[in-house]
C-alpha cells in the first residue's frame, strides 16, 4: 500500500472512531485531522470533504463485494459479503446512512447499485430509455 492509500485509511479510521460518539453531520474536518494527528492539507490532498472520505471508504467495500459479482462472486455471495462488511462496521454505516447531506452515502450507494445493474444489462443489448427508467426504479427500490 502506498503512502497516499495509507493516509486515506488513517483518515477513515479517524472518522470511524469519531462516528462512535458524534453523528457524521456534526463532525468537522478539523475533528478528523486532530483525532489522527495529521494536517488539513493531507485531508484535502485526498478528499473534497468528509462525505467524499465516507464514500471512498464505502467504495473500498463495494470493490470487494458488488464489483466482484459475476467475476469471483455470485450475486448472492456479493450481497452477503457487502452486508457482512457493513455489519462489522455497524456504527460507521448507521451514522453514514443517516446523513442528510447532499453528498451522502445513501445517494452514493444508489448510484453504485444503478451502475452495476446498468453494466450488467448493457452487456446483452444497448439500453433504451425505458430500460434505464426501470433500472433507476430497481436501484431506488433497494432502499424502500
Amino acid at each position: 500500500m502506498n503512502f497516499s492509500e495509507r493516509s486515506k485509511y488513517v483518515l477513515a479510521d479517524s472518522i470511524k472512531e469519531l462516528m462512535e460518539k458524534v453523528p457524521l453531520d456534526k463532525i468537522t474536518v478539523t475533528d478528523i485531522v486532530d483525532n489522527c494527528s495529521t494536517t488539513r492539507q493531507t485531508f484535502y490532498r485526498n478528499f473534497k470533504d468528509k462525505y467524499d472520505l465516507v464514500n471512498w471508504y464505502f467504495d473500498k467495500i463495494v470493490q470487494k463485494t458488488i464489483k466482484q459479482m459475476g467475476l469471483s462472486l455470485t450475486l448472492e455471495e456479493g450481497l452477503v459479503k457487502k452486508f457482512e462488511f457493513m455489519k462489522n462496521d455497524k456504527i460507521f454505516f448507521c451514522s453514514a446512512f443517516s446523513s442528510s447531506d447532499f453528498n451522502n452515502l445513501l445517494d452514493y450507494d444508489y448510484h453504485c447499485i444503478f451502475e452495476f445493474y446498468k453494466d450488467v444489462a448493457s452487456k446483452a443489448n444497448p439500453l433504451s430509455a425505458e430500460v434505464i427508467f426501470y433500472l433507476n426504479f430497481i436501484a431506488a427500490d433497494q432502499w424502500i
